[in-house]
């Protein structure tokens, strides 16, 4: 009777264990706050907010290739900067180098050809200056016919070698302009499509990082109160301005794309995209980051 009690009170222990692990499981976690940094605090009494994005200097540059094939050559690295003109990447074109190499032997064949008729054509003149009748003016006109011939099947083989060499530099992507490898998504071995209607993402994007731009979104409704001055902040360092200098603006309304989140954001209406540089230094930017904007509403100077 007394090993029977010791495990009725052993059992009662087990369930109400379980039950209190079964109720600590199911409680709501305590969600973990952190308390929020400066808010930027803009230098002006009257101010339009708006978010910009930083991207390079005359925008990105996506890299396609205008033929497909394997890659076998890839000297540039993400990060790595590059000039015009600098190898970017190569595609297997070892078909069309054997090719080529029949096309030169074509040339050489022609050359050889062509010195037939030059010969003939050069005794036939040493004779007639020697002898008016010693060689009619057929047969005269006859070697020069033979001769031109022979000269325009030679510049034929040329032209054809030359479009081939065309062809064959359209397998060596370059750099079209100075700047930033910023994106790769392609590697040595890997196939890759010619890309006519556009790829998506793109093999390769440069641009230049030494003076990023920055593209500004701004409502439709704050259009009537924008002044010119303009300043920036990073979200995750307001306590730094990042003076901007105006360079453009885009003349057609454009939807939404760049959303803050915030509760009072309406995301149906049009934007006005206007582009600064940024000024001061700005190295520490990267492109596609997200700043807050700051522009003095019309009339407004820099608070003092």
């Amino acid at each position: 009777m007394k090993a029977f009690g010791t495990l009725l009170v052993l059992a009662f222990v087990g369930v109400l264990g379980t039950l209190v692990y079964v109720w600590q499981d199911r409680a709501p976690a305590q969600a973990v706050t952190r308390p929020l940094g400066d808010v930027p605090q803009p230098p002006y009494a009257a101010f339009v907010a708006a978010t910009g994005l930083v991207e390079p200097a005359d925008g990105e540059i996506a890299i396609g290739t205008p033929v497909s094939g394997v890659v076998t050559d890839l000297p540039v690295r993400i990060g790595a900067r590059v000039h015009a003109g600098d190898v970017l990447f190569q595609v297997d074109s070892r078909a069309l180098q054997v090719t080529l190499q029949t096309r030169a032997a074509q040339v050489q064949l022609a050359q050889a050809v062509l010195r037939k008729p030059q010969h003939r054509l050069e005794h036939a003149r040493q004779l007639s200056r020697r002898d008016p009748h010693a060689i009619s003016r057929q047969a005269m006109q006859d070697l020069e016919d033979d001769l031109a011939a022979a000269a325009a099947e030679l510049a034929l083989a040329k032209a054809r070698q030359q479009e081939l060499e065309r062809d064959i530099a359209r397998y060596t992507v370059r750099a079209p302009s100075n700047g930033q490898v910023l994106q790769l998504t392609m590697r040595p071995g890997m196939f890759v499509e010619a890309s006519g209607t556009g790829q998506n993402p793109p093999l390769l994007i440069i641009g230049d990082m030494s003076a990023p731009w920055l593209r500004v979104e701004i409502n439709e409704q704050d259009i009537a109160r924008l002044g010119e001055d303009a300043v920036a902040y990073l979200p995750s360092d307001p306590s730094k301005a990042y003076p901007l200098d105006y360079l453009y603006t885009e003349p057609q309304l454009q939807p939404k794309t760049v959303l803050t989140g915030r509760a009072t954001e309406r995301s149906d209406s049009r934007i006005l995209r206007r582009v600064y540089r940024l000024a001061g230094d700005s190295q520490a930017l990267f492109a596609g980051q997200e700043m807050a904007v700051f522009i003095a509403a019309a009339g407004d100077k820099v608070a003092p």
